[in-house]
Formats: C-alpha cells, sequence, structure tokens
C-alpha cells in the first residue's frame, strides 16, 4: 500500500508542476499537497490525527478528514475540472452543492476578486463550509439549502461512497444504492430567486437535482443571465427523468455551446455499461 501512495503522490507532483496559471500557484499546491498527502498516511498508516486545520494555497480550512481532503484537492486543484477562463475581472460565481468549501477555496484561488454565493443543504457538510468561508473570505455568501424547482421541504438521502470516506447524500434516493438512508430533512429553494445579476459561472453538483434546477431556471428566464456552466449530470433512474440526450439538447435550446468529460464506469476491470453515468458538461454561451 505505502509503495503505491508514494507512486500516487510523485504522479500528482509532476501534473502540478506541468500546470500553468496565476505566479506561484505551482508553489503553492505542491507545499499544500505535500502537507496534506503526509499528514493522510500518517493518519492511515498510525491513526495519527485524521483530522486537523489544512493550509490550502493560501487559506486555512477547518479540521476535516485526511482522505476526504486528499481526494477533493486531486480533484479540483491538480486535475483542475472546475477551471474555465472567465471573461470578468471580478466574476459571479453560483456553487451549487459546495460540499465542506473546496471548491469555494478553488474558486477564489482561480479566480480571487469573484464573488461567490455557495449552497449546501446538508448540515454537516454546511458547519464544514460555514467555517472555511469565515476564516478566509467576506465577500463569499453561503447558504445551508438544497436547490429544485420547487420550494418545501425535502428528505435528503446519504450513502457511504467509495472514494476515500466520502459521504455521497442527494435528495433522489434513486442516485445511491441499497444502503442508503434518510439523513435529514432540508429546506429546498428555487435558484431563480439568487439570479438577480448576470451570472459569469454557474456550477451545479447537485447528486440528481439538475434537471429540476434547470428546469426553473428556463421556466423563469432566467438562464439567460448565465453565461457559463458546469454541469455534474447524474443519470439515475428516477419517474419523469428525461435522458442525457434531451438534457443535452436542452440546453443547447438555450444558446450553449456543449463540451463533455466522462469516464466509464467499471466493474471487475470492464466497462459496465449498466452503471450509472456521471457526466460533467461545460456550457458556455454561443
Amino acid at each position: 500500500m505505502k509503495d503505491r501512495l508514494i507512486v500516487h503522490y510523485l504522479r500528482q507532483l509532476v501534473s502540478i508542476l506541468s500546470l500553468g496559471g496565476q505566479p506561484g500557484l505551482r508553489k503553492r499546491l505542491f507545499v499544500s499537497y505535500t502537507r496534506l498527502f503526509f499528514r493522510y498516511i500518517l493518519a492511515v498508516k498510525f491513526s495519527i490525527k485524521k483530522k486537523a486545520p489544512v493550509r490550502i494555497g493560501r487559506f486555512t480550512i477547518p479540521p476535516t478528514d485526511f482522505g476526504v481532503l486528499r481526494h477533493l484537492f486531486e480533484e479540483l486543484f491538480i486535475e483542475r475540472i472546475y477551471a474555465l477562463a472567465l471573461d470578468a475581472d471580478h466574476p459571479v460565481i453560483i456553487d451549487c452543492g459546495s460540499n465542506i468549501g473546496m471548491s469555494v477555496l478553488f474558486f477564489k484561488e482561480e479566480y480571487p476578486q469573484a464573488r461567490i454565493l455557495a449552497f449546501e443543504p446538508d448540515p454537516d457538510n454546511f458547519r464544514h463550509l460555514q467555517s472555511a468561508v469565515s476564516g478566509n473570505f467576506s465577500d463569499v455568501a453561503i447558504y445551508n439549502k438544497a436547490v429544485s424547482d420547487e420550494p418545501g421541504q425535502m428528505q435528503l438521502y446519504a450513502s457511504p461512497d467509495s472514494h476515500g470516506g466520502i459521504t455521497t447524500k442527494s435528495l433522489y434516493r434513486e442516485r445511491l444504492d441499497d444502503t442508503a438512508v434518510a439523513s435529514a430533512s432540508v429546506e429546498v429553494v428555487r435558484l431563480s430567486e439568487y439570479l438577480k445579476l448576470p451570472v459569469d459561472l454557474l456550477k451545479i453538483d447537485v447528486e440528481g437535482a439538475e434537471i429540476s434546477v434547470l428546469r426553473d431556471l428556463i421556466a423563469t428566464g432566467t438562464i439567460s443571465r448565465v453565461a457559463k456552466m458546469i454541469v455534474e449530470f447524474h443519470d439515475i433512474k428516477h419517474e419523469g427523468r428525461p435522458p442525457l440526450s434531451e438534457f443535452l439538447a436542452t440546453l443547447e435550446e438555450q444558446g450553449f455551446e456543449l463540451k463533455l468529460a466522462a469516464e466509464p464506469p467499471r466493474s471487475r476491470g470492464r466497462v459496465d455499461t449498466r452503471g450509472a453515468r456521471d457526466i460533467l458538461i461545460y456550457a458556455s454561451r454561443v
């Protein structure tokens, strides 16, 4: 296990050193990832401090499980799945599904002058998000709410995931496996109520509610205020839920040019065509 981890660490360092971007970015990521990675090893191998405050880039975040942090750091800061070129110097970003706040940290690292509205329904994740934001930013508004097309209260379901202890939570039990259980009752709002001004980037990672969010924005006409979107589409079976092809066609009808990124689901080393697909959709207004 140790040898595999070291090889993984070295591969990630190569990826960091190949990055461009702002002055000092590679150095900040190198230092942050090295510190985080070896804290993770100490926690896993020797059960030493599985949670502690961590410096990520220019920001300090509260104690969080190192396995969760490592996964999110690699996905956001090294793979840079949310790194889009934005036209504004002071962009407005709406982050739906902020989890523990790592996406907010990434956006502020990438776009320091950004004004951000962040939504996270899960109470536990929201406490981490609140701590991360309150210690670092004054221009980030956070909401302990889910987004959909109808306001009210809905049940949030939870199921353990396979990524370093991360727990996947969704308004739709179909998104999860048979072990999913009711987690909390959460407030649901229409995202359109918060789109009062033009939005440079709308990120939607809401574990199955993305279609409902899109319906709301189209019905209210507020989607016209959005310049770019990053949507994680979750291919789940739910009554009345359109397929991916219809979702993509709807975005194109609204004037967006699309690019997709996906990794096929696998089972025992083979592509599983029966498995659910989680697909990143990058939408830019033509």
